[in-house]
Order: structure tokens, then sequence, then C-alpha cells
């Protein structure tokens, strides 16, 4: 072996390649390195042979942020929550303001799947009235149950689908907005908004629009059954039309 090294040594061709060789290794070495704090994950240390490996560098991206917890939305410390919920999962979150937002969507055909998506600037948490789930599903198995962005999907068949949403901590005093989104055809929808179950929000102005794909709007009617409960509706609407409600809202 040393008589090879040598001979490697003594021409130019063989120290360009044992050269070579060194960077090679180094580099799989840094790689390898960076691939162990990977996995160990942030924060934590990671002896090998003798060296010591530490994650502990601050994240520069959204993505290396940790996840905030539900049950720590920003409040204002003299305002006291009005109750405290609990998820499926068992985790709980402090309840400021509430709405329930339902929507009932009734199809031509029999549908084979159905999904809707919920965006909210507090916490979503998506129900199925019908067909009846206990518990809801997601096409992605470690998809959360609630946050700010929920996309769950109901594998039944059925003509008509009737989803139920709680949308925690999101009614916040200025213009808000709450929309039912047709994904195909849809022969007839009624969207409900209901702000009624929490003291100390108010919705004001509340305005009914039915609109197309290219964004356009066109105010329709729409009722309001009991104080903080409003109900609008459409029929024969198509991919990518919407029922939307527009309101303000305010301290009582």
């Amino acid at each position: 072996m040393g008589e090879i090294l040598k001979a490697l040594l003594a021409s130019r061709i063989g120290q360009i390649f044992l050269a070579a060789i060194l960077i090679i290794a180094a580099g799989s070495i840094v790689s390898v390195l960076v691939l162990l704090w990977r996995v160990v994950g942030r924060g934590s240390t990671l002896d090998l042979w003798g060296l010591t490996i530490s994650s502990t560098t601050t994240p520069t991206s959204q993505e290396a942020k940790p996840a905030s917890s539900p049950g720590k939305t920003e409040r204002n410390a003299s305002q006291q929550p009005v109750y405290r919920y609990q998820f499926w999962d068992g985790q709980e979150c402090d309840v400021w303001d509430e709405a329930v937002y339902m929507f009932y969507q009734s199809f031509p055909e029999e549908q084979q799947s159905f999904r809707w998506n919920i965006r909210s600037s507090g916490i979503a948490h998506p129900n199925l009235l019908h067909p009846w789930m206990d518990k809801i599903e997601f096409p992605d198995p470690g998809e959360r149950a609630y946050g700010p962005l929920v996309a769950p999907i109901c594998y039944v068949p059925s003509h008509v689908y009737i989803p139920v949403s709680h949308l925690f901590n999101g009614q916040q005093p200025g213009n808000r907005e709450i929309l039912l989104l047709a994904e195909s055809e849809v022969a007839f929808a009624r969207l409900i908004l209901d702000a009624s179950s929490v003291p100390g929000i108010r919705l004001t102005r509340v305005r009914a629009f039915r609109g197309g794909r290219s964004g356009e709007r066109q105010a329709i009617g729409s009722s309001e059954p009991r104080p903080g409960v409003f109900m609008c509706q459409g029929t024969h609407m198509k991919a990518g039309d919407t029922l939307r409600f527009v309101y303000d809202t305010e301290a009582r």
C-alpha cells in the first residue's frame, strides 16, 4: 500500500487523483453530518466518535419554526375566554369568539366523494352533519383536524352533503367574509352563518353575494331567522360559483 502511495505521489496525475479522492471523502463526511443534524432535530446534540454536533442553530425559514399550539391564540391579557374547547385528539383551546359555518349542497348526480376547504384567521374545525361522520377524514393522514386551513374529505357516496364547521377566535373587529365554493355543478346550495352562540361580538352590515369564476359579485337577498343567524341560497350553480357573506364585526 505504501509503495502504491509513493508511486502516485511521484507523478502529477497521481497527485491530482489523490487530491480528488480527499475532496470527495471530505464532502461525504460533511453530507453525513448535515443529514444527522436534520434527523436528530434542532435543539439536540449528537456525539459522533468524540465530535459533538449541535443543532441549536436559529431557524431561518417559516417551515423551520415550530407550529403554535391551538390554545395559544393571541388576545389581550385583560380579556377572559368564554369557554375552553376540546378537539378530537385531546388538544384544547381557549375560545374568545366563535362562528358556526354550515352549508347545504345538493348535486344533480350522486357524488362518489366530497371534499371541502376551510380557511380561517383563527382556528377552523370541520364536522359533517350529512352523511354523518363521527370523525372527519383527510386525504393526507398527517393533516390535523383543526387549524387555519383544513381540507377534509368524505368518501361516502351521496346526492347531498351538509358540512358544519366551527371557526374559533377569528371574528375580530373589521371586515370579514365567509363563502361557499361550488367545486362542481350544484343544483341547490344554502349558506348559513351563526355567530350568536358566544357573547361579545356582533355582526353588522351583513351582505350576501353570488359570484362566478371570473370574480364578479352580484348582491342577493338574505334572511336573519333569529338574531345573529344569517342565511342565503342559490340554485343551478356551476363549478367555481360562490355564495358569500361579507360583514363587519364589533364588540357588543
